[in-house]
């Protein structure tokens, strides 16, 4: 029995040191693929540039409206059936064109019978001169002959005048506006007859800037833009108001533009950018480089480590206005510093980093 409890303990042993060796073993190798797994380290593609000093202009948007270089609504003072018709909607008229003639063939009738009293009076005025320097007839019968050609004119001169009040010529070269009307059909006075607009080279665009605002010289530079575009187009200060709207606060301003620039119809509506505040210089970056979170603003800067390869360091960062695709730190930053930009949302701090293209140069697709 001894013998055989020996052979069972001695194969026991031999079963235990046999685990603890493959045991060893295995720790051994899991202990080697850990520190080839440590001995890797992740690294992330983006593309960067350097926080660059760059002219920036605090300004205030706005919106202003285009206005006609010339506008002039026609209306009737005098009531009547139109007679003639000679402009249709939408169309350009010349200036002196004859647009629209009410009928006045009652005073043309009258205004027959007034040139024959006139030249009636005349030739009894002249009769009565001459009796009159012949002491043949007296001062009064001659005064009286002189008021009765007087009145004889006047009826002319209001005849005429109320003939031209039924017809309306275009005082410039314009755009006419959109009419319903037709030759035949009557109209009361002070109807509205049409809107003409006059061919300019160039638009006026109003704005108005409240009182807390600096006053701007004529002569200033402000951007204009379409809305819905981003497109801004130089324009300058051409008059200023005199005066503060009561209902408001604010001061009116007027811009001139080339209608070869910007065309737009009167009474569109635009964007204005503009300067409340001297240029100065900022250092900017761009748009993309900036990450937010619940503890405010902050950008990747990537310090070389030597060999084309960087490593992240998360600055926070205080901003400024936005200026297009950049925006303004106002500290934070240095000029200079390497900034992540295109695929910055994929960093964290102390991230290993790899750059899509040299700083400075066109930045290519990221891999």
């Amino acid at each position: 029995m001894s013998i055989r409890r020996w052979i069972i303990t001695t194969g026991l042993l031999g079963l235990s040191l046999t685990g603890l060796v493959s045991y060893k073993q295995l720790l051994a190798a899991q202990n080697q693929q850990q520190q080839e797994a440590n001995a890797y380290e992740p690294v992330i593609t983006v593309e960067a540039t350097p926080a660059k000093m760059g002219s920036y202009q605090a300004t205030v948007s706005v919106t202003g409206e285009v206005q006609a270089y010339k506008k002039l609504t026609i209306s009737n003072e005098l009531a009547g059936k139109i007679a003639y018709l000679n402009f249709a909607s939408g169309s350009v008229v010349k200036k002196d064109q004859v647009l629209l003639v009410l009928d006045h063939s009652e005073q043309d009738a009258q205004l027959m019978g007034a040139n024959a009293r006139l030249e009636l009076g005349q030739k009894r005025l002249k009769r009565l001169q001459t009796l009159h320097q012949h002491k043949k007839v007296s001062d009064e019968q001659l005064d009286a002959g002189q008021a009765e050609v007087t009145l004889a004119q006047a009826e002319i001169a209001l005849l005429k005048t109320t003939i031209a009040k039924k017809t309306f010529t275009a005082p410039f070269t314009a755009n006419v506006g959109i009419h319903t009307l037709e030759k035949g059909q009557y109209l009361d006075s002070n109807t509205a007859i049409t809107t003409l607009v006059g061919l300019s080279d160039s638009i006026w665009i109003d704005f108005n800037l409240p009182q807390s605002y600096a006053l701007l010289p004529l002569g200033s530079e402000v951007a204009v833009r379409q809305i819905g575009h981003e497109q801004r187009l130089n324009a300058k200060i051409i008059a200023v108001s005199p005066e503060l709207s009561s209902s408001s606060r604010s001061l009116k301003y007027r811009v001139q533009l080339p209608v070869s620039v910007l065309a737009l119809k009167p009474n569109t509506l635009v964007k204005l950018d503009v300067p409340t505040a001297p240029k100065q210089q900022v250092i900017k970056v761009p748009t993309l480089a900036v990450s937010r979170d619940q503890l405010g603003e902050y950008v990747f800067v990537l310090e070389n480590e030597g060999k084309d390869a960087y490593r992240a360091k998360r600055t926070k960062v205080a901003l400024g206005a936005n200026q297009s695709q950049f925006v303004v730190v106002q500290s934070g930053l240095e000029v200079n510093q390497l900034v992540a930009t295109k695929g910055s949302f994929k960093l964290w701090p102390e991230v290993k980093v790899a750059l899509a293209s040299a700083p400075g140069q066109p930045q290519g697709a990221l891999k």
